[in-house]
């Protein structure tokens, strides 16, 4: 989770630079995609968090069990490539 913190912290500092808060709307993006990362990074920590509570119950994680967190560590995973994607494209226009 550190690494994941320290690409929020990077892309942050990337894209507030004086160029980019100069303009509000980009500003209001910004925040907006940090959101988004902060609860794609919570929905990460949750899953986690669920396979630990199964392990450490004792129970064999089955089937259905495992395809749910599989799919929504998928969808988070999802969620930080697109936010990824809007910050890169966020960033370029902010140089044009």
């Amino acid at each position: 989770m550190r690494t994941f913190t320290l690409f929020i912290a990077v892309f942050a500092l990337l894209l507030l630079s004086p160029a980019v808060l100069a303009q509000g709307n980009n500003n209001n993006n910004i925040v907006r995609l940090i959101d988004d990362l902060e609860r794609s990074r919570d929905d990460l920590e949750r899953d986690i968090n669920d396979l630990r509570r199964i392990r450490g119950q004792g129970n064999e994680i089955n089937r259905a069990d495992l395809a749910e967190v599989s799919r929504r560590t998928r969808d988070a995973l999802q969620n930080i490539d697109n936010v990824r994607d809007d910050l890169i494209n966020l960033d370029n226009a902010s140089r044009q």
